[in-house]
């Protein structure tokens, strides 16, 4: 831990940029939420809800985006893609044409109800609805079976909602299923989530009638009132899950989906969006392309893997123990997901702050006249950082090491371009505040290829 920051840090409020913890300190009053705030010793912050009013907590939020499924990232190029969308992200008009929804059902897995969460945007799954009915002797009286694809949407259209369709792919029945026994398929919220509302997804049909919608789309969507909201977004976090109830009344509950929906308005064209929270955000650079030539990332990308993999051998060195650089994406030897990283304002203090701090890594002077880069940039070169200085683990983070290095400023602009649009892409929020206080709510992480693929 470094703690000997120039003059201009000390001035950051050092709540803003705390790491996550759970040993709480003090503890203030109710805020307008219903939720007791509390505070730790490192000045970041907890929010905790009594029991009789349930709803999603930042804390719970993150978890859950750690712990979730990695979908396909972010590469650089894709920021054409972002400026092919001045709209927004929305759902396309017929799934069956769309290629991010084929590439979705390609990747999954018949025996997983879980399903695939392709990026933020999409997500897609398979239903089973299976129901047998089997007399005292073992005989089977009457089943039914039916095989449903589901989709999901994410839209940034100005809409908190979710777009959510399934398609019935396979019915068998008899016995006691009789072509006019009844069958409802349907979507609801996890019942004490505030501000979440299910719509449409849902028929009481008979089985022949089901038989004939195969190949057939049924419509609905999760609305996420913006009035429940929390944080300056007007955060929701919405959960749901397709439910089967069978001709003797007993029910099957598919596996809950999260999502996250927002009133984010510096997203300028795209004020309110709602996204798929069950994939774990990444964004990828690569040192070279998929024929061995570097990218035009290529330096950028290389500092960033040595930050990463070998932080002790990059600059500033630091002379009281290890250097710890978060923002890593879990790799296959990892025991333990690296911190991720939170997305901050250009305009904001702490943004401020990084840059000054890295000029002082960059340019030797003090604190890091001993340890700080042996050769400032020259010529053509810029001094890169990572932590990028638009996220709150920038170099002004005391709790948080970081490296400098003189890279090609064409470089370092593409690059720089390439964080921009990922932000844009995939709706990555800014650390915000409820009643005056930081709170994390959202994430990303870095994940560097020595190729593309």
């Amino acid at each position: 831990m470094r703690l000997n920051k120039a003059a201009l840090v000390l001035a950051v409020t050092i709540a803003s940029l705390a790491p996550p913890s759970v040993a709480t300190a003090t503890t203030k009053p109710t805020n307008q939420y219903g939720m007791t705030f509390k505070e730790n010793a490192a000045g970041s912050t907890l929010w905790n809800l009594p029991p009789t009013q349930k709803t999603v907590t930042d804390d719970d939020a993150r978890r859950r985006m750690i712990s979730a499924p990695a979908g396909r990232p972010y590469y650089a190029g894709q920021e054409d893609q972002a400026s092919r969308l001045p709209g927004g992200h929305v759902p396309p008009a017929d799934p069956w044409t769309d290629p991010d929804t084929k590439e979705c059902i390609s990747k999954l897995d018949q025996g997983n109800e879980i399903g695939f969460s392709l990026n933020r945007w999409v997500w897609c799954g398979y239903l089973k609805s299976y129901h047998y009915e089997i007399s005292p002797q073992g005989a089977r009286l009457g089943w039914f079976e039916m095989n449903t694809l589901a989709v999901g949407y994410g839209r940034e259209d100005g809409k908190r909602t979710f777009d959510v369709r399934f398609v019935p792919q396979k019915v068998v029945y008899g016995g006691t299923y009789k072509p006019t026994t009844k069958v409802k398929v349907g979507m609801e919220c996890k019942p004490d989530i505030r501000g979440c509302k299910a719509e449409g997804a849902e028929a009481w049909r008979t089985t022949v009638e089901w038989e004939t919608s195969v190949g057939n789309w049924i419509p609905g969507h999760i609305e996420s009132d913006a009035g429940a909201g929390i944080g300056d977004t007007k955060l929701g976090y919405p959960i749901y899950n397709f439910y089967t109830i069978f001709r003797d009344g007993s029910r099957k509950d598919a596996p809950q989906h999260w999502i996250r929906c927002d009133s984010a308005t510096y997203f300028h064209a795209r004020p309110a969006a709602c996204i798929v929270w069950d994939v774990s955000p990444r964004l990828v650079y690569a040192i070279y392309d998929k024929d061995g030539k570097p990218t035009g990332q290529h330096g950028v990308a290389k500092h960033i893997k040595d930050a990463l993999d070998k932080p002790d051998d990059t600059w500033p060195r630091k002379l009281d123990g290890a250097k710890k650089i978060p923002g890593r994406y879990k790799q296959p030897t990892d025991t333990e997901p690296f911190p991720g990283l939170q997305r901050i304002p250009v305009n904001s203090q702490s943004y401020r702050a990084h840059r000054y701090e890295t000029s002082l890594a960059c340019n030797r002077r003090p604190p890091y006249q001993d340890t700080g880069l042996p050769t400032p940039p020259t010529g053509d070169d810029q001094c890169d950082e990572y932590p990028f200085a638009a996220t709150k683990q920038g170099s002004a983070n005391i709790y948080w090491d970081f490296s400098v290095r003189a890279v090609n400023g064409k470089q370092n602009g593409s690059a720089g371009s390439v964080l921009s649009n990922y932000y844009l892409w995939d709706r990555q929020l800014h650390v915000q505040t409820m009643d005056g206080q930081p709170a994390d709510f959202d994430g990303y992480w870095v994940d560097i290829l020595d190729r593309q693929p």
